[in-house]
């Protein structure tokens, strides 16, 4: 425990240096025995467990299952990792480990490939369990909607600020960034009948996209321009769909971009065609009028 502790400064520094890629199994190696104080043997048979873990999640991510059936597989293969990790490391071991790392992926991510220290994992748990409590707070009290958006929105920036104060900015910025980017994933699978793999490439797509748009709306050119480079997007963004995904979930991205209107008033309002219809009609008229 004692050299736990003298560790955590020196993998504080390290840390910001590994932000932006994964570290190697030597890297892994050093931070174990360090951190957790386990001896060479241990540091090699737990490094065969996660590689075996990261082998299985690809297999999953690869599969299509619906987001619910997904999420519930992944959990249970970090119970799956929990499990065999208890069985390498002794009783105080396990204990700072699995206190830290909790059954969260994200954070065996940050553990096992970006070398945090169990003091700033506990301090994410910490902060991230206060927002969820605070944000469960404003939904459930009796505030009018758009004060509570506002409030809301306010606790997010809240959030994002203390991420990165426990884990630093560069690398805090990349665990915010990875966690909508893991949000907005999950969404798509349902959307578009997508394996978790897709759902992915296609949330990169579209935040790359997102900024691209935004660049051309600050340019200083004629309206009629930036409608060209809009446009010009657009096929871009959907030639880029079509290569990163299967023909299957590239029709129904296709189909349901092209209807944006139609998915949300179906998918969280329940109308059905004829109601939609309706929708647009009466839409119209109060447009016009």
């Amino acid at each position: 425990m004692k050299k736990m502790i003298l560790f955590v400064g020196l993998f504080a520094w390290f840390v910001s240096n590994v932000a932006a890629q994964s570290v190697t199994s030597a890297q892994r190696r050093v931070y174990l025995m360090d951190i957790y104080d386990v001896t060479a043997s241990q540091a090699d048979r737990y490094e065969a467990v996660w590689s075996s873990v990261k082998e299985k999640d690809a297999d999953l991510c690869d599969s299509r299952l619906t987001s619910k059936d997904f999420t519930k597989a992944r959990k249970s293969l970090i119970r799956e990792f929990r499990q065999e990790v208890s069985s390498i490391f002794n009783e105080e071991q396990y204990h700072i480990w699995e206190t830290c790392n909790k059954e969260i992926d994200r954070y065996h991510v940050l553990s096992n490939e970006k070398l945090v220290t169990p003091k700033q994992l506990y301090g994410l748990f910490k902060v991230e369990r206060q927002w969820l409590d605070d944000r469960n707070a404003i939904r459930t009290g009796g505030d009018p909607q758009n004060v509570k958006h506002q409030r809301q929105a306010d606790l997010q920036k809240a959030l994002q600020k203390e991420i990165c104060r426990v884990l630093g900015e560069e690398l805090g910025q990349w665990y915010i960034d990875e966690k909508a980017l893991q949000q907005a994933t999950i969404g798509n699978m349902d959307k578009y009948n997508a394996t978790y793999r897709e759902g992915e490439r296609i949330a990169r797509i579209d935040k790359e996209y997102k900024y691209k748009r935004k660049a051309v709306y600050a340019e200083k050119i004629k309206y009629a321009q930036k409608e060209e480079k809009l446009f010009q997007l657009d096929d871009q963004k959907a030639a880029d769909v079509r290569s990163a995904v299967s023909r299957q979930v590239a029709d129904r991205w296709f189909t349901i971009t092209r209807n944006q209107l139609d998915y949300v008033l179906q998918k969280n309002y329940g109308l059905d065609k004829t109601q939609i219809a309706r929708f647009k009609t009466a839409y119209n008229v109060y447009a016009i009028e």
